[in-house]
Order: C-alpha cells, then structure tokens, then sequence
C-alpha cells in the first residue's frame, strides 16, 4: 500500500505540470516506510524515504525525477523520520534521526549532485 501511496504522491505533482497521467512507483514495496515530499522550482518531486528490507536495517534514500527519468539513491543505514527541503539553488536538503547517536543528521545535496 505505501509504494502506492508514493507513486501517488509523485504522480499528482508530476500531472500538475504536465496535464498527462503518467504511474510511477518506488521498487520496495511495503518496506518503504516514513515518506517526505517537496517539489522543486521545476515542479518535479523529491521523496525522502525508509527502506526497510528483510534484515530489519532502515537505509534512508532520496527518489528524486529529474525531468527525464527517476533516480533513487542510498544515502545512509541507520536514520529514521526522514524530512526533504529543496533550497533556492534545487538542491536537495534531509533531515533524518540517527538511531545509533540519537541525533538529527543533516544529508545534503552538493553543486555536482553528489551527497
């Protein structure tokens, strides 16, 4: 139910824009877990999420469309609670809870968009 709440989610923005139904959803299915969205200045949908795969270990990704296709990225192993900002420049900004330390993590995207 939740990688369609996701898709759903990035569908609305994505039709807001272009005025065409398009479905797109995440790979994980169920173990997808505590999703945040933000739309660029373009229009185009950012999703901060928890995968929660078998082994039980949340690894925190960053789903982002770039206008011409879907990229998905690993950014962490151990963060809970994610939160996604988009800054004046498009670049893209997480706040997540880290268990091991008890603390807030700040993820952050880079001019060459890198992490």
């Amino acid at each position: 139910m939740l990688s369609l709440t996701l898709a759903c989610i990035a569908l609305v923005s994505q039709t807001a824009f272009s005025g065409e139904w398009e479905c797109t959803s995440l790979p994980f299915g169920d173990s997808a877990i505590s999703p945040s969205m933000v739309c660029d200045s373009h229009g185009y949908p950012c999703i901060a999420y928890i995968h929660r795969p078998a082994n039980g270990i949340n690894h925190l990704h960053c789903a982002r469309y770039n206008g011409v296709e879907w990229v998905d990225d690993l950014l962490d192993f151990t963060t809970l609670y994610p939160d996604v900002a988009v800054d004046s420049n498009n670049l893209i900004h997480i706040s997540a809870y880290d268990c091991p330390s008890s603390s807030i993590m700040h993820h952050y995207q880079n001019p060459d968009l890198s992490w």
